[in-house]
């Protein structure tokens, strides 16, 4: 590593992209302790350096702290590039797909204070679509859960700042990180779930729509035929109807929040 070009923010930065592919299960932990030891050598060998430079230590210290150091960052420049190549190559997060019948929404407003919580568990789809009271607040439902996913984003970001800062320690950076991976490897599991379940309610609704109107058709058909009186006809009208009216509204809030969760997901 001697007259190397590396600086303290690249080993640090390559010690970050380290960790991360430790806590992917992209290398074993043998490979990681080792790779660890030499970024730690390098950016010890970078301050003593600078120490040296700053008149702090003299050249003695320096020349005999420095030999030893040396040895164990044979190699260093090679794993720090490679680190920093796959985090520039890394590829942005893949969104959830957007259904493809839904209307585009407007904006999402984000909170930056939002803890993770709890996700209420999504309501039961019946044969003949989502109850109006439980559809009412469908749209918050999913645009809590999807200010959960930008939050915890926020803080694994904030994290690896305070890192690259060398304001916590590898071992915190690492259990932290986890946490926040693991809450949210949750809460993308919980979104998929729920729009999965849209999806199903939306077919379902789109299907009780058509036996409706089918319904409707024949009705027509029957009192103009004289086989069904007025009566009759209207008040059965009058009740399909109504029914068709309350389907497509909660047909449309569906649309809405599986368009809205078009905005959320990534790694």
């Amino acid at each position: 590593m001697e007259g190397s070009d590396l600086d303290e923010q690249q080993v640090k930065k390559a010690l970050l992209k380290l960790s991360e592919k430790y806590l992917l299960g992209d290398i074993e932990k043998d490979e990681y302790e080792s790779l660890k030891a030499k970024l730690e050598s390098a950016l010890s060998l970078i301050r003593l350096r600078e120490n040296l430079e700053r008149g702090e230590i003299g050249l003695d210290e320096y020349e005999a702290v420095a030999a030893e150091l040396e040895k164990k960052t044979e190699g260093v420049e090679d794993v720090v590039a490679e680190l920093l190549r796959e985090e520039t190559e890394q590829p942005a997060p893949k969104p959830i797909a957007e259904s493809p019948s839904a209307e585009s929404p407007a904006p999402i407003p984000v909170r930056v204070d939002v803890q993770p919580r709890g996700i209420a568990a999504p309501p039961e789809a019946p044969g003949k679509g989502v109850p109006e009271e439980e559809v009412k607040g469908l749209l918050d439902v999913v645009q809590d859960m999807l200010s959960q996913l930008e939050d915890l984003d926020f803080k694994r970001k904030k994290l690896r700042d305070l890192l690259v800062k060398g304001e916590i320690s590898d071992d915190t950076f690492v259990d932290l990180y986890q946490d926040l991976r693991s809450l949210r490897e949750e809460l993308i599991k919980r979104l998929e779930e729920k729009r999965s379940e849209l999806e199903e309610e939306l077919v379902e609704s789109k299907k009780a729509i058509r036996e409706m109107e089918r319904e409707l058709e024949v009705l027509r058909a029957k009192a103009a035929l004289g086989q069904i009186s007025d009566i009759e006809y209207e008040t059965r009208r009058e009740k399909i109807e109504e029914s068709l009216t309350r389907l497509r509204a909660n047909m449309e809030t569906v649309q809405k929040a599986l368009s809205i969760m078009g905005v959320g997901e990534g790694e």
